[in-house]
């Protein structure tokens, strides 16, 4: 039988640290049960070699591109059955969420830290015990700085978790905590207390523990960080002031020059700063030390120091805060003092110091307890109990989970859509199968949805959101052949999803009377009028299928005694950017309007020459431009002549690159420069590939501009026969390039004239005006 495959993620920090060890220790150990594969990411690979955050990375905090690429192609070549996600803030960012979540993947989720209610994952505000934002209001941190001492950072970091947090706690399968104490905080956050799993860590001794016959002095081991709480130890230490002992501070962190500092200011000279040390020096400390201590000032969610001072036969003196209280029993296996009060922590410590018998007989008690309790086989068998939870369902191959009644994973058979069927309708083209990319995304996270579609767009879907379901259709009025299935097919098809709700932005009456024939209960659009329908006024078939709309739908009413539409809507003015109908469309099924880019994966395989093309590219630091000359019509392509001109001129005038390609019209222009590829796509996937590398696009009004911007780009739009006010590519539209030299435009390409003037007036001097004003912006 297969095994499991997990994908382990972790987001390294920029100095190594417990959770990092522990991850490293988990990973490991997993391998014994199941195939697991790593993937990490940190800070460091985000500055690359830089000493702070350029401000252009930052949205990379919100959404980190090339991480959400790199996760979708590993999981489609690996095939993971589930995530087990340790931390991906800050520079993994919450992208790897959403690619788990439309690839459908299960997240198994460790928690460390308490990141998801504090932006420094520590509970501490300046020193202080925190919890102000545990129900995700971050403007405490906005308004005291409370993470890098900076506002801005603060409250970036609060937006950041803040949107992610609702739809985490629903949508991650199941979550593990390192404690008691760390559960509850969670189940404060809005967690559900059965969906989370206490699975304590695990330590092996790999030798004996050291004996007692040099042991006189204490010990620190950990990192030296505010939240440690180092300054009340040697605090407590000066109180203590012992003769002929030690205290020995092993490890290193942002905290030690301040803190060797404060020795040097009240002159301990016992207290002695080792660095990091190997495993063997260490183990050399360890037999001079009676006893270690754990003063954090912050709730450990567990604290893998004890577990490494028992392997060692000593019970350490802890604060008794967060899971340190749980892993102590006072007076067998450690010690516990209140936290922060140093005279207290003195006094245990000169407890020990005189009576060293209670030390041996705890520190061998804790040992035998690691052993029994803290060993990997226990947790292997508790793990274990999560992961047996995702089997492969033998009929279907696929692994499937859910939940019994006190809230448990159990296995199943294939799970059954309980969400409701939403039939949408879009039988526009390619670029306006982008623009519903936002509504769609949205409607996915309440509905079952299934576009009916043309074979191109499904294609598209297929691409950009390939949990979504398609329903091919090529409609009649254009398929006039008889090519594909027929019209009663299409609606056979159609009345077995037992839809719910169906809708459209087009203000068609032939879809309308489709959604009718779909047996929806709720047909949700924009009625056909003449406030609706964007198109010129003078066209004849306008007006006729205005009034013939008018008279179906009456006779429709008097024949059936119901509305074509459950519900009209109205555009309130005909040329509105069509993206908002769709967003119009979203508000009135109540559906999010997930407009957040890239609004799809890029993760197809950039060809080699490309490739190359643009790493030479970047490390010169040039700018790259894509020219794309195509278009669907000969009434929106510009002159390639045109296209020549303006490349040779970019080219000349500023420092950059670039890749010119079309959508195989044989419209590219000759352009002889070593910065100049020529190049044609092979597919979507690889198109989109390409385009999420480069950093401006040029083009006519066509599908390649719309999905250049859908994944965030600068886009630069020749408009000619058709009204940029509603086809202008989203976020874009200040970037258009249009003379209005025609009475007759828009026109939908029914061109008057006897050549096409509106492409002629656009010349390439307007372009590179266009172009240049926002250059810099631009510019990597």
């Amino acid at each position: 039988m297969n095994r499991l495959r997990i994908l382990q993620l972790f987001n390294r920090y920029l100095l190594f640290g417990g959770e990092e060890g522990c991850v490293s220790r988990i990973g490991t150990a997993l391998r014994q049960l199941y195939e697991v594969e790593d993937f990490s990411y940190g800070i460091r690979e985000l500055l690359r070699g830089r000493n702070e955050i350029p401000w252009a990375e930052l949205p990379a905090f919100l959404y980190n591109r090339e991480i959400a690429a790199r996760l979708a192609h590993r999981q489609r070549e690996g095939k993971f059955d589930v995530w087990l996600v340790h931390n991906v803030f800050p520079a993994m960012s919450p992208s790897a969420y959403r690619v788990a979540f439309e690839l459908q993947v299960p997240i198994v989720h460790y928690l460390h830290n308490y990141r998801l209610s504090c932006v420094n994952g520590f509970y501490l505000n300046h020193g202080q015990l925190c919890q102000r934002c545990i129900t995700g209001n971050f403007t405490s941190a906005f308004l005291t700085k409370c993470w890098h001492h900076s506002r801005w950072q603060s409250g970036y970091m609060g937006a950041i978790i803040a949107s992610i947090r609702s739809k985490l706690f629903e949508r991650v399968a199941h979550w593990i905590a390192i404690s008691e104490f760390q559960k509850e905080e969670h189940v404060k956050m809005g967690i559900p207390r059965e969906n989370i799993s206490v699975i304590r860590h695990f330590y092996e001794p790999d030798c004996p523990p050291v004996d007692f016959s040099q042991a006189r002095h204490a010990l620190f081991v950990g990192r030296l960080s505010p939240e440690k709480g180092v300054d009340v130890l040697l605090r407590a230490w000066r109180l203590l002031a012992p003769r002929g002992r030690k205290l020995f501070i092993v490890g290193d962190g942002p905290e030690r020059a301040a803190l060797q500092r404060y020795c040097a200011d009240h002159h301990l000279r016992e207290v002695v700063f080792t660095g990091f040390l190997s495993r063997q020096e260490q183990r050399e400390i360890w037999a001079k030390s009676l006893f270690s201590v754990v003063p954090s000032v912050w709730y450990e969610p567990f604290g893998m120091v004890v577990l490494e001072a028992w392997a060692n036969g000593r019970a350490p003196i802890v604060h008794d805060i967060g899971g340190l209280a749980e892993l102590i029993d006072h007076g067998v296996t450690g010690w516990r003092c209140p936290p922060g009060n140093e005279a207290q922590l003195a006094a245990q410590m000169e407890t020990l110091f005189s009576r060293p018998e209670l030390e041996h007989t705890a520190g061998g008690g804790a040992f035998n307890v690691l052993l029994e309790r803290y060993n990997r086989r226990c947790w292997l068998d508790e793990i274990g109990a999560v992961y047996q939870r995702f089997k492969r369902h033998p009929l279907t191959g696929r692994r499937r989970f859910n939940r019994t009644a006190d809230g448990d994973l159990a296995v199943s058979a294939p799970a059954v859509k309980t969400k409701p069927v939403l039939l949408v309708f879009e039988f526009y083209q390619l670029g306006d199968g982008i623009l519903s990319l936002p509504f769609l995304r949205g409607a996915l996270e309440r509905y079952r949805v299934v576009v009916c579609c043309s074979p191109n767009v499904a294609e598209l879907y297929s691409v950009c959101l390939p949990e979504m379901e398609t329903l091919v259709y090529q409609p009649f009025w254009r398929d006039w052949r008889g090519n594909g299935i027929g019209i009663s097919e299409c609606i056979r098809q159609m009345r077995a999803l037992r839809p719910e709700v169906a809708a459209s932005i087009l203000p068609d009456p032939r879809i309308q009377c489709l959604m009718v024939h779909s047996g929806a209960a709720e047909r949700v659009g924009f009625r056909t009028d003449d406030q609706n329908i964007w198109s010129p006024a003078y066209l004849r078939w306008r007006r006729v299928k205005v009034l013939s709309a008018r008279l179906v739908a009456r006779l429709w009413q008097r024949v059936s005694g119901s509305e074509w539409l459950t519900r009209e809507l109205e555009r309130g003015k005909p040329t509105r950017a069509q993206w908002k109908s769709w967003r119009q469309l979203a508000e009135t099924l109540a559906v999010p309007w997930r407009d957040e880019f890239p609004w799809f994966m890029a993760d197809g395989e950039v060809p080699l020459a490309v490739n190359n093309f643009l790493s030479r590219a970047r490390a010169e630091r040039r700018a790259v431009l894509m020219v794309h000359t195509g278009a669907r019509n000969a009434s929106r392509r510009w002159p390639r002549e045109h296209f020549a001109a303006v490349i040779d001129k970019y080219l000349r005038d500023n420092d950059s690159a670039v890749i010119v390609t079309d959508s195989g019209k044989n419209n590219l222009p000759a352009v002889s420069s070593p910065w100049c590829l020529a190049w044609q796509s092979r597919g979507l996937r690889e198109f989109f590939a390409v385009l999420s590398r480069v950093d401006v696009i040029l083009g006519n009004d066509s599908f390649p501009v719309h999905a250049a911007a859908a994944l965030g780009k600068r886009v630069y739009t020749i408009f000619s026969a058709q009204d940029a006010e509603w086809f202008a590519p989203y976020g874009n539209e200040h970037r258009v390039i249009q003379k209005d030299v025609c009475r007759f435009r828009p026109c939908l390409d029914y061109c008057k004239q006897p050549a096409y003037i509106c492409l002629d007036a656009v010349t390439p001097d307007d372009v590179m005006k266009k172009l240049a004003a926002d250059h810099r912006a631009a510019e990597i």
